[in-house]
């Protein structure tokens, strides 16, 4: 375990530019984009479910190192992601004042409209707390609750929508939860997605945080 543990480390942390061939530097390349994409999808489990791994272990009055870490990466995630969402409206031209953002995602976890400390609320907050005016969708949740003012979900085809506003029409899309069994086939319409989820392939611009 230790051996493989530092392997992943060493390959991630190697500088692919000396004494390799330039098939062995496409390979590493490739090993390090692949490990990266593992341990952020491994680490985005433990945030969605860290809640429910540490209960029964609380419970038993068994240490949970590696869950608590993964509590205190949710409670750091909102204000991360929204730091992400500025600096890349930043690189394109533009700014979070004034733009138009969609939160795709409200409920806490894939697959349950429960939406109580999901990290999706507080990053609404904060994008409307920096000028931005902000939209969200969740087939599992129709309304949530920001600083004491209703917000109701928004259906991102025109054609289902009263307000007609499509994919094209959002400046930023980010994704952080994604149901099971949902068509998100829309987000490669959208000019700019930020994928918390690092599960969606659309958008012509797509990010990761």
């Amino acid at each position: 375990m230790i051996s493989s543990a530092y392997l992943v480390h060493s390959v991630l942390l190697s500088d692919s530019r000396t004494g390799l061939s330039s098939w062995q530097d496409f390979s590493l390349r490739s090993l390090r984009r692949i490990l990266k994409q593992f341990i952020s999808r491994w680490l985005r489990f433990l945030e969605d479910n860290a809640a429910d791994l540490l209960h029964p272990l609380r419970e038993q009055g068994r240490p949970a190192r590696v869950a608590e870490e993964a509590m205190r990466k949710v409670a750091g995630r909102p204000l991360h992601v929204v730091c992400r969402a500025h600096e890349e409206m930043v690189a394109a031209g533009s700014r979070l004042r004034g733009s138009r953002v969609l939160v795709v995602g409200a409920s806490y976890k894939p697959g349950v409209a429960d939406c109580r400390q999901a990290p999706a609320l507080e990053i609404i907050e904060r994008l409307q707390d920096e000028g931005a005016s902000v939209d969200f969708h969740d087939p599992h949740v129709s309304e949530v609750v920001i600083d004491g003012v209703a917000m109701s979900s928004v259906d991102p085809d025109p054609r289902r929508d009263a307000s007609g506003l499509g994919p094209e029409d959002y400046d930023l899309v980010i994704v952080v939860t994604v149901h099971p069994g949902h068509d998100y086939g829309w987000l490669a319409r959208c000019p700019a997605v930020l994928d918390c989820t690092y599960r969606t392939p659309g958008g012509r611009r797509r990010l990761v945080p």
